[in-house]
């Protein structure tokens, strides 16, 4: 397939750029196909590749933990796309609400678009109810002294006699309330 040299050209200067920015393969992966596309179409941007974009895979942190940004770069315009992977730390519902992302638009810098995606991350993630409560926890209490925070990331609880639903009922709307994830398995 041939591509627009000019559109070659800006998706080729935005690897070039991200590889300067994150030059550790920790935090930017280029699979092996992607860089064969990529050194054929360096070498003669003319030439046709086998597929019509370039994928690479952003690993960064934020304060919630690592996650995954797979960056696309169609070679037949001049934008930039994301998606995130779904990280360990956020549900499948949680994940759904913080994923969409918007292309870039036409002849957009990839860096400003990448630093506005992962403010935009941020943002969202920070609203999730679960994240909020924690901000909520680590506000500094100016009566008491301040003590470490520790969080739990995984509980099992026990309860021999859940044999009632209104028992049952009664500890979900308990989990609920406190903003506890989980399941509830009775028998």
């Amino acid at each position: 397939m041939r591509h627009k040299p000019d559109v070659v050209e800006y998706q080729l200067s935005n690897i070039s750029l991200l590889q300067s920015m994150y030059p550790e393969s920790s935090e930017l992966d280029v699979s092996p196909h992607c860089l064969s596309d990529y050194m054929t179409l360096e070498s003669s941007p003319s030439t046709s590749v086998s597929s019509n974009q370039l994928e690479l895979l952003h690993t960064t942190s934020i304060d919630q933990g690592e996650l995954g940004l797979i960056i696309t770069l169609p070679l037949d315009r001049s934008r930039v796309e994301m998606n995130m992977r779904q990280p360990p730390w956020l549900t499948r519902g949680e994940w759904e609400q913080v994923k969409d992302i918007l292309p870039s638009t036409e002849g957009e810098l990839v860096v400003e678009y990448l630093l506005e995606t992962m403010d935009l991350i941020r943002r969202r993630v920070s609203e999730l109810p679960k994240y909020q409560a924690l901000e909520e926890d680590t506000k500094p209490d100016l009566t008491t002294t301040a003590k470490p925070k520790s969080c739990l990331q995984r509980v099992w609880f026990w309860f021999p006699s859940l044999s009632s639903k209104e028992k049952r009922r009664d500890l979900i709307e308990f989990a609920e309330e406190h903003l506890l994830t989980g399941f509830l398995l009775a028998g």
